[in-house]
């Protein structure tokens, strides 16, 4: 199931296909159909390889750290893709020796020549924490099903080309600390005295 939706998601936020080349090179025949090609991210993250999901991403050094002032390893690193986590908070990579995933975390926040919308599919990620989307070009609407995200601490999906009305949805998410939907195209308004509503 995990595995299946994180897969729905990469395919649903390609780049949008353009011509092959070939059919501007040389003469070609009236009958013959354009070939559509589809782009990729500029960094796939492992997506979609024969490795375990919860090892689809990529570390990075944040900017502006001083490694000689870290006590945490995770302030010195921050990642990209998808992060999963077991029930004590400890990272998992795969799901062997009896592990399993407990915390799920999904971030794309650098530019990566993602397109599209966020599917359906994604809301049946029941473990997923955090989703954090941002400086993409993702549009469309989103899910109206984002309400079953019921373990959802943040959700951000700041600098992108959403359209439409913000889902109400949003609102019965009981465990949502944090929301920016900054940068957007959405209409109308949320109210709520428990969220730290940014970018609205």
């Amino acid at each position: 199931r995990r595995r299946y939706a994180l897969a729905v998601f990469y395919y649903a936020t390609l780049p949008p296909p353009e011509l092959s080349t070939d059919d501007f090179l040389g003469e070609q025949e009236e009958s013959a159909p354009s070939t559509p090609v589809f782009g990729d991210w500029t960094n796939q993250y492992l997506f979609l390889s024969k490795f375990h999901e919860c090892s689809w991403f990529e570390p990075f050094l944040r900017e502006g750290v001083n490694p000689e002032n870290v006590t945490d390893m995770s302030e010195l690193f921050m990642y990209e893709g998808v992060k999963c986590l077991d029930e004590e908070g400890d990272e998992l990579v795969t799901e062997k020796g009896g592990k399993s995933v407990h915390t799920l975390e999904l971030r794309f926040t650098i530019p990566n020549e993602m397109f599209g919308s966020i599917p359906s599919e994604i809301t049946s990620l029941l473990e997923l924490r955090i989703l954090s989307i941002e400086n993409q070009n993702l549009g469309n609407r989103l899910p109206s099903t984002i309400g079953d995200l019921s373990n959802l601490v943040s959700l951000s999906l700041y600098n992108n080309e959403f359209v439409g009305t913000i889902p109400q949805a949003i609102q019965t998410l009981s465990s949502l600390l944090f929301l920016n939907l900054g940068k957007n195209l959405f209409e109308g308004n949320l109210e709520s005295d428990k969220l730290s509503w940014e970018g609205l």
